[in-house]
């Protein structure tokens, strides 16, 4: 795959050629280390054979010949060979007699199914003993792996590597390709493999980690372009050019830089509480965030990604504070488990549960499970129930498919410092539930006025610092101090 955003600026075929040169010259005249081969060297019986000439396998075979590695190429349509051919390479007449003449085999076709259309014909794979395999076709860590064993099974050593470029860079010292699987196989041909690429490096050696890599930093990619697309669809709505929102995009660069690299950081770290080095707090990001939300409705803009966003910060506001960092958000990309337990409650609507106040004038019919169920021992909370803590249950605004009784609410100011709204029977005074600012499109109902003593129990206990002495909520996690 090609993170085209981590390119540097394009480099002339003449600058590689010197580049090349520059260092044969520091190899010829610097003192000898044992061991060491610099980019450029060529080292003995070091033949490579190229499956696929296609764009980005012919770059790879010009930029060994450049290097002066006896190199063959194959490919399906032998055509596509002869432009190789041209420069110096040897054409293979089958894909056995290329592995045969070569001590390492790179390969870079269509996808894996292609590779192993090629590999696992007998004729072939009893070829592989002996030789190196450098599989640099896209593909997910899971086939990088079940390839890797395959290889190994019969008698080869196997990199998988992932290419973080276009076909025209390859060869050139920014140029940054990614390698996991046999260190031996890295170490032996490490020359060979920067002359592919200087910024080349090796990530570890379990299978696929390069390709998971690879995805990851596309995916950090596609993040920032898909935000650039919503970013220029608001920026011409409100009658701003393109071009003002690319210099102001490239003057905003290194607070954005910072923000991502301290993200990580933090994230790494397990610092998902504020603290005196929190860029922006939580409420802040969202804050600022309920803006896009509001230009996309006023001016008709898609809301699509906007929306989905705008579920996560809900959710993470839900389970923490608006005082915690961004970072906090973090957890909830982890095994998808509390967005799964929200998706598959938008999509069970046979249960059906009904709330009541105590004296059974207030009903409200919910359907499906509810996205998640709390606890909380704010002083609020003691205040409105007149117990050591709440019991609620968050349901989004389409689970409520039927109400009756005479209802009022009452409107507070919350710890968080947003309000909350309060609904209760205008008879017996319960709260049957809740309505927050942080809860856009969802209610709080009181689990208590379910009468339901299979509900789900709570997911975390919120302001676990006010809680009383005794209060213990066994195998209830304790959100971070608020």
């Amino acid at each position: 795959m090609m993170a085209i955003a981590y390119l540097k600026v394009r480099t002339s075929q003449r600058s590689k050629n010197l580049y090349l040169r520059i260092e044969r010259a520091k190899h010829e005249t610097a003192p000898r280390r044992e061991g060491h081969q610099s980019i450029g060297e060529v080292p003995m019986a070091s033949n490579v054979c190229v499956l696929g000439a296609g764009r980005m396998g012919s770059s790879i075979a010009r930029a060994l010949l450049d290097c002066g590695y006896p190199t063959w190429v194959w490919n399906r349509t032998a055509a596509k060979c002869e432009p190789l051919a041209a420069l110096g390479a040897k054409v293979a007449p089958s894909v056995r007699a290329g592995i045969e003449a070569a001590e390492l085999v790179i390969i870079n076709v269509l996808d894996y199914a292609a590779s192993e259309a090629l590999l696992k014909r007998g004729d072939v794979a009893s070829a592989l003993a002996g030789k190196a395999v450098v599989q640099l076709t896209s593909g997910s860590p899971r086939l990088a792996r079940e390839e890797a064993r395959w290889v190994e099974a019969h008698g080869a050593g196997y990199l998988d590597g992932a290419i973080m470029a276009t076909p025209d860079f390859i060869g050139k010292p920014e140029t940054a390709l990614l390698y996991s699987g046999s260190r031996d196989v890295y170490e032996k041909h490490k020359p060979l493999l920067f002359a592919l690429g200087g910024g080349t490096s090796y990530v570890g050696e379990l299978p696929g980690q390069a390709s998971a890599l690879d995805t990851a930093l596309l995916t950090q990619m596609w993040g920032g372009l898909f935000g650039a697309l919503q970013g220029m669809a608001v920026a011409e709505a409100e009658g701003l050019d393109l071009a003002t929102f690319r210099r102001h995009l490239s003057g905003f660069k290194p607070v954005v830089d910072a923000a991502l690299f301290d993200l990580v950081d933090r994230t790494n770290a397990r610092r998902f509480a504020g603290d005196d080095a929190t860029l922006a707090s939580l409420g802040a990001h969202y804050s600022a965030f309920q803006h896009l939300l509001e230009a996309c409705e006023e001016r008709g803009l898609d809301a699509a990604m906007p929306r989905a966003m705008d579920m996560i910060f809900r959710q993470a506001l839900s389970l923490g504070s608006m005082e915690d960092d961004f970072a906090s958000l973090a957890p909830l990309f982890r095994n998808g488990s509390p967005r799964r337990a929200e998706s598959q409650s938008m999509h069970s609507g046979n249960t059906k549960r009904t709330a009541t106040c105590s004296c059974r004038g207030v009903e409200l019919v919910l359907a499906g499970e509810p996205r998640r169920a709390y606890a909380c021992s704010c002083m609020e909370c003691q205040l409105c129930t007149g117990t050591a803590f709440s019991y609620r249950a968050i349901y989004a605004d389409s689970a409520l498919i039927g109400q009756k009784g005479e209802t009022r609410s009452w409107r507070r100011t919350g710890s968080s410092g947003q309000w909350l709204e309060q609904t209760f029977c205008t008879t017996c005074g319960s709260v049957v539930f809740m309505r927050a600012e942080g809860l856009k499109d969802a209610l709080s109902v009181s689990v208590g006025c379910l009468e339901d003593p299979e509900f789900p129990p709570p997911t975390m206990l919120h302001w676990p610092h006010r809680k009383h002495k005794w209060l213990c909520l066994e195998g209830v996690p304790e959100a971070a101090a608020s």
